[in-house]
């Protein structure tokens, strides 16, 4: 018997799910991934170089005033120029004066010049041979009742703009020169000076005095610099300044795997500072680093002005002379589009140039993102067999294509490699680590300690979770390191955790080609760990820094052969203690915002004891629209997320606090404040869940809402976080369930425990350290006093006077500078806890 189904009961079934849909599309709509637009850590870094520069630049014109003697006042003084042999020509109006007005010549002696005067017309010629003076010329004029006034003509003659070239200023690239120009040839006082002109892509040239202090860029070649000095009258010479920048040839193999801090690719190997050397945007690197291009500048900055050429990475000059087309000279990298970052899109594309010994950039690929997968690298190779680039100095290059809009239309290089009697085969001699050790904590990045030491059984890393390894073997069949170490120490207290414990175990030592993760029990070593961690530190510690490595050697690895296979062959990294909670590591990739006014956002958080939420710290992105005028509600609520918060900061503003003070990728604090009387209300938090948030307020539209950072490195961060799409408490959904497509951790920070945290603002510095370091010039030992926290809480970066790192450790209360040649350096000392940053300048004589 066929059953029927009842047609009221089918309607009902179908409107049910029809209500489902648009329901679960409108949530889904209310909170939105939005790209960054620009990149504070490259910001931060040309910041810091500039600042080194205009510190040379003042202590150099504080020099010269000191040498300077005023011969005399300038007097300001009304005239006209006339240049030698030339004529000053002027007729006198007459008009309204009557028919009979007369212009006659009042007799003078001239000495600069001669005057002659035709009816009303007053012409002055210099002399040919003048080099300055000053002639004044009478001139009567009288109407037709005889009633007469004199002009007066102050005629400046003057000897030609003279064009002076000077001899040929030869530097290596990145070196710095100053060159002073002679002004006593100026007829007069010199007044001013100024740069018509030079090729920025060579160096950049700055003005002090009649001085100009030179900056060559890693381009070899010729920058004239034309500079001008003026006299406070009428003369202006102009110096062509010829600096020849060098750069030697790099004999193959040339190699780089990008394993190093960045964030600008190696000024060794490179000759461009456009892509962005990370260890954080991409999904499974060959190798720990990668250059991404970004569509930035080496300032951080979107380029601008629509679609064309984005980054440019150029190689340094490579010697291929001593090679032909039977040498089986192979380029070879990995590129992989997207990551962690935003695809390419569309017309977006990335090419591979050759340059030939005519100097002539020839094409020969181009990439586009359909065409290759977004996570996982694809290796290409290509054979240089033709004549045209056999010959010392050749390059190549990648450049990419892009919107040039922002931060966006990523595309990441890995494991570049140039050199000879190899094939397109893509293995060589080398295992290299792919990414950093994971974190000692289950559940957070940092964390406070004493809710670490509550509850350590419930965060501490699991024993099948302690080594979390990933590598890469470039061998064509399996290998093994050797001496594979796992070591971890925590730097404040000098407390070795684990020492010299073996890495890799049995079968896991054997790694097959290609990409190798493993996450595997450390029986040995985790009950050490889980000891040390409950044993080895006391309950009252505030700030502590695990430090994590991993090690290894190869035996049949070679770096005369392949020159980076030993960089990297150890990675480290640190888990914090200290008075938040974070589950991210610093670093956005990405932004959430909710899409429409009063929509809430909120991450969950665990408190193992009773404490005290002070304040709260939000990383807000650079994102294509400047939300600094919106409007956010700040939230807390204690237990679970409902309809009431506990903590309700109203009409708040975000503030992109690196804008204006030194915080690497910074947070900006929040401190809890009652709303009418501005005191602070520090708020009771038991133990248990707690959940902090904000809510839009401000009515805006797609991707132009606040936004606050995503750190995509913890994908998994988004089971924490919820969102309300009504605004009104009742609808809470979370964020993992509702759209898988977006992953990350929420980079927001509640601050607990003791202390008076302080409240970010456009003018008030977060920190309140001072560093006093004598004596300044110093003949070699520096001499570091801290006002406040310990030595330990602080890390020092040595810089030449061209903005090179020459040096880098924890801080002490004395350094020893006397091995380094005498001249200027820069030394830059960071907080480990705020990432606030001290420089000053050193003398060394």
């Amino acid at each position: 018997k066929t059953h029927k189904p009842n047609s009221i009961t089918t309607m009902q079934r179908i409107y049910t799910i029809v209500i489902f849909i648009i329901t679960a599309t409108f949530a889904q709509a209310q909170i939105n991934q939005v790209e960054l637009f620009s990149n504070p850590i490259l910001e931060k870094q040309h910041a810091e170089k500039q600042q080194q520069t205009q510190v040379i630049l003042q202590e150099l014109t504080t020099k010269l005033m000191a040498s300077v003697v005023s011969t005399r006042d300038i007097i300001p003084f009304g005239g006209t120029c006339v240049e030698a042999g030339e004529m000053f020509f002027d007729c006198v109006d007459t008009t309204g004066l009557g028919s009979s007005a007369t212009v006659t010549l009042i007799p003078t002696t001239l000495l600069f010049g001669t005057a002659s005067l035709d009816t009303n017309c007053l012409a002055y010629i210099a002399n040919p041979n003048v080099d300055f003076g000053i002639d004044s010329v009478y001139v009567k004029l009288c109407d037709s009742n005889n009633e007469c006034d004199t002009l007066i003509y102050p005629m400046l003659s003057h000897r030609a703009n003279n064009t002076i070239t000077l001899s040929t200023n030869i530097l290596a690239a990145e070196d710095t020169m100053t060159v002073c120009v002679d002004v006593d040839a100026l007829p007069n006082d010199f007044s001013s000076a100024s740069i018509l002109g030079n090729d920025p892509t060579l160096g950049e040239a700055f003005i002090f005095g009649n001085c100009i202090f030179y900056e060559a860029k890693r381009f070899a070649g010729v920058d004239t610099v034309s500079f001008q000095v003026c006299d406070d009258f009428c003369v202006c010479d102009t110096y062509a300044i010829p600096f020849f920048i060098q750069q030697d040839t790099v004999s193959l193999p040339f190699m780089d795997d990008f394993s190093y801090s960045g964030p600008y690719a190696s000024n060794e190997k490179w000759l461009t500072k456009d892509v962005y050397v990370n260890q954080t945007m991409s999904i499974n690197p060959v190798s720990i680093g990668v250059a991404t291009f970004d569509g930035l500048n080496e300032k951080g900055a979107p380029r601008g002005g629509g679609y064309g050429v984005s980054d440019d990475m150029t190689s340094t000059y490579l010697d291929l002379a001593p090679y032909t087309s039977g040498s089986n000279v192979f380029l070879s990298f990995y590129l992989e589009p997207k990551g962690l970052g935003e695809a390419p899109a569309g017309a977006d594309s990335l090419i591979l140039e050759f340059k030939n010994m005519s100097n002539e950039w020839n094409l020969m690929d181009t990439f586009k993102h359909e065409s290759l997968p977004n996570d996982s690298f694809t290796f290409f190779s290509y054979h240089i067999d033709e004549a045209q680039y056999f010959f010392k100095g050749f390059q190549f290059r990648l450049r990419n294509f892009s919107s040039r809009s922002g931060n966006i239309d990523h595309w990441h290089l890995d494991y570049v490699r140039l050199a000879n009697n190899i094939s397109n085969n893509s293995s060589l001699q080398d295992i290299a680590f792919t990414e950093l050790p994971n974190p000692i904590l289950e559940n957070y990045t940092s964390m406070p300690w004493w809710h670490f030491v509550a509850d350590i059984d419930g965060e501490i890393i699991s024993e099948n979770e302690l080594t979390e390894v990933h590598l890469f073997n470039h061998f064509e069949s399996t290998n093994t390191p050797e001496n594979p170490e796992f070591n971890m120490s925590e730097n404040q207290t000098n407390t070795n955790v684990l020492t010299g414990f073996t890495l890799l175990n049995g079968s896991e030592a054997n790694i097959p080609p290609g990409h190798a993760p493993f996450i595997f029990p450390m029986g040995s070593a985790y009950p050490t760990f889980s000891t040390s961690m409950n044993n080895d530190f006391t309950d009252d510690l505030k700030f502590l820094e695990f430090e994590k490595t991993y090690s290894f050697t190869v035996a049949e690895e070679n770096a005369n052969i392949n020159p980076i296979v030993e960089d990297n062959n150890e990675v480290s990294h640190t888990t914090i203690f200290d008075n938040y909670f974070a589950y991210d590591d610093g670093t956005a990739e990405g932004g959430l915002e909710a899409t429409k006014k009063l929509v809430q956002i909120a991450v969950k958080f665990h408190a193992n004891v009773d404490d005290t939420l002070k304040a709260i710290q939000f990383h807000f992105p650079h994102i294509k629209v400047n939300t600094s005028n919106q409007l956010f509600n700040l939230r807390v609520w204690v237990g679970e997320l409902d309809e009431e918060a506990e903590y309700n900061g109203i009409f708040q503003k975000p503030l992109y606090i690196d804008s204006y003070v030194d915080s690497l990728n910074g947070f900006t604090t929040y401190v809890l404040k009652d709303i009418i009387s501005g005191e602070r209300t520090p708020l009771f938090i038991p133990a248990g869940d707690f959940y902090v948030g904000w809510q839009q307020i401000s009515t805006c539209d797609l991707n132009k809402c606040i936004a606050v950072g995503v750190d995509k490195n913890n994908p998994d961060g988004m089971e924490n976080v919820f969102f309300d799409p009504f605004g009104f408490g009742e609808d809470w959904e979370n964020v993992a369930s509702n759209n898988t497509e977006i992953i990350g951790s929420m980079m927001i920070r509640p601050v607990v425990g003791e202390g008076e945290p302080q409240q970010s603002s456009k003018t008030n510095q977060i920190t309140k350290t001072h560093f006093n370091i004598y004596p300044n010039p110093t003949s070699g030992l520096l001499n570091i006093e801290v006002n406040e926290g310990d030595y330990e809480s602080f890390s020092y970066f040595l810089f030449d006077a061209v903005g090179k790192m020459i040096d880098s450790n924890s801080l002490g209360n004395q350094l020893n500078i006397s091995h380094l040649q005498s001249g200027i350096y820069f030394i830059k000392i960071k907080n480990n806890k705020t990432n606030e940053i001290f420089n000053q300048k050193i003398i060394l004589f």
